[in-house]
């Protein structure tokens, strides 16, 4: 059972009376190491920060100001799509991946503790969430499938939603598939082939 006392909005961090559980993040990964400080009066050795962006490296500002503190590491995952200039159509496809970028100075068990409460909060709300034991592959994956894709729609002129359906975007697709499992490899070293996203297999779900 999860229980709230009650719900606030505030301008800024400084302004909350009191410490939190967690602390999410999903703002847009612009200089990043300004972020962490700001939330220094409203932080604890019990806060868990949870980092919900694309890229990569963006708990290493977090880990350098809060060395002590759980850092659960996310991949969102959002079906959408931009059908005219102004209008987003909203799909069923949503995924949210976790998992803990590792303290070596924390309880373990403590840190799977928090990771797990905090997907039980998430499951709760009706998030479809799965907690990843390597999330840096699956952070990678989503860095690749961005920029892979993306540029496919550009070069074919079309909408990401439209190039499962552009014969010639889709022929693109396994030698993406290549290049970027590749790319992986040499990043973040040797992954099962199962572990490494499908992207020719999996272009959108609507």
């Amino acid at each position: 059972m999860i229980y709230s006392s009650y719900i606030a909005v505030y301008r800024s961090p400084s302004e909350a009376p009191h410490t939190f559980d967690y602390i999410v993040c999903a703002h847009k990964a612009i200089n990043p190491s300004a972020i962490p400080p700001i939330f220094q009066s409203v932080a604890d050795s019990n806060t868990t920060f949870v980092i919900m962006q694309n890229g990569v490296g963006n708990e290493d500002p977090f880990r350098s100001t809060y060395p002590h503190n759980t850092i659960i590491s996310g991949v969102v995952w959002i079906g959408a799509t931009q059908t005219s200039p102004g209008l987003i159509r909203h799909m069923q496809a949503e995924n949210t991946e976790i998992g803990l970028f590792s303290n070596p100075e924390s309880d373990p068990e403590q840190e799977k503790g928090r990771l797990e409460h905090f997907a039980s909060i998430m499951r709760h709300g009706g998030t479809n969430i799965s907690v990843e034991e390597n999330v840096q592959v699956k952070r990678w994956e989503k860095v690749v499938w961005n920029a892979a894709w993306n540029t496919i729609g550009k070069f074919v002129l079309e909408f990401l939603v439209n190039c499962c359906a552009n014969r010639f975007a889709v022929s693109l697709a396994p030698a993406v598939d290549f290049h970027s499992h590749c790319g992986l490899r040499q990043t973040i070293g040797p992954a099962r082939d199962q572990d490494l996203f499908p992207l020719s297999r999996n272009c959108i779900t609507s």
